[in-house]
């Protein structure tokens, strides 16, 4: 869970790098390890963004509690859930918009 802004256009996994480095190359531990499957189909390849983390935290930290917005898309947009957008900067001790004026938002 975390903050984080958009660096690069979405590309196919395949042509996804960090450095120089293609992803399927990179040692790390991915969530999904088989993610530049079917590479030579644009319609069913996987599609990858570079992000800059602004917060980030493990998974063990996560937020929960009940009546807080969720989704279960990779990105999710919290504009309009002021009631989740309060809970998460008082827990983490960061204002959104503070982030997003030190981070070009």
């Amino acid at each position: 869970m975390g903050i984080g802004r958009v660096t690069t256009e979405a590309v196919p996994a395949r042509e996804f790098r960090i450095g120089h480095k293609p992803l399927e190359k990179i040692k790390m531990k991915l969530e999904n390890p088989d993610i530049c499957h079917d590479s030579d189909d644009l319609e069913n390849c996987e599609y990858v963004v570079g992000v800059k983390w602004l917060v980030a935290k493990k998974p063990e930290e996560a937020l929960w509690k009940r009546g807080l917005f969720k989704a279960v898309q990779t990105r999710v947009s919290l504009a309009k859930q002021l009631k989740t957008l309060r809970y998460i900067e008082g827990e983490w001790g960061r204002k959104f918009e503070d982030l997003l004026e030190k981070h070009g938002g």
